[in-house]
């Protein structure tokens, strides 16, 4: 291989990495947006995305539940 060769895959190379780069970075500020939406400290659990949300049963939710049914306690 001459040097005109090794120069030309060089540049190639490197324009590929620079393509990848800036893909990288787009999918890291998609991610860090995604992120910033879970971390916010002013938002309540209520609203908090993507946690496990378990429904609490009460005597009250039970009796709602009784009534839509049709059932009689």
């Amino acid at each position: 291989m001459d040097k005109g060769e090794i120069n030309r895959q060089l540049r190639e190379q490197n324009e590929l990495l620079r393509r990848e780069n800036e893909l990288l970075r787009a999918k890291v500020i998609e991610l860090e947006a995604r992120l910033a939406q879970y971390e916010n400290a002013h938002t309540p659990p209520s609203l908090r995305r993507g946690r496990n949300r378990k429904k609490i049963w009460t005597r009250k939710t039970k009796e709602s539940q009784d009534k839509k049914l049709g059932i009689k306690a």
